[in-house]
């Protein structure tokens, strides 16, 4: 599914179903602000929050989930955040989830926009904002997102 909003961050979803799928549908919301029912950002840095919601089939009738978004470089100059530092934060079971993020090889950018790419595994409220990194690396020099535990 291809969108085209000046209002909505999101440009593609692309699923991957493991059953039929009749009638499948997905709204999709640009919101204003947080959902008041949700009590923390998800970064202090947050570009747009969005709301997508399912009808007709369960996150288990999915195997895979891609969401691809833009972010004027505009926002990058005003907040001081580096192009490598957004990431796709998911709310589900009151937390936020950073998902594998990462800048689209081919089309990283035009004139106007960085291009991004992020696997969800489910849908509800997404938060597309800076992780706090400050990363210096190209995109293809940016290896894949691996847990990691604080140093002591």
């Amino acid at each position: 599914m291809s969108m085209n909003s000046n209002g909505i961050a999101l440009t593609e979803i692309a699923l991957t179903a493991k059953n039929a799928l009749s009638s499948a549908g997905l709204t999709v919301d640009a919101l204003k602000a947080r959902p008041a029912s949700i009590s923390s950002d998800a970064t202090s840095k947050v570009y747009q929050y969005l709301d997508i919601k399912k009808s007709n089939f369960a996150d288990a009738d999915v195997s895979g989930a891609k969401l691809k978004f833009r972010v004027p470089k505009t926002w990058f100059t005003t907040n001081n955040v580096a192009e490598t530092s957004v990431a796709l934060f998911r709310y589900n079971s009151g937390t936020w989830n950073k998902l594998t993020t990462t800048l689209t090889g081919g089309r990283a950018s035009d004139s106007t926009y960085y291009y991004y790419e992020a696997e969800t595994p489910g849908f509800s409220t997404f938060a597309i904002g800076s992780d706090g990194t400050a990363s210096t690396t190209t995109p293809s020099e940016t290896p894949a997102a691996a847990p990691t535990t604080p140093s002591e």
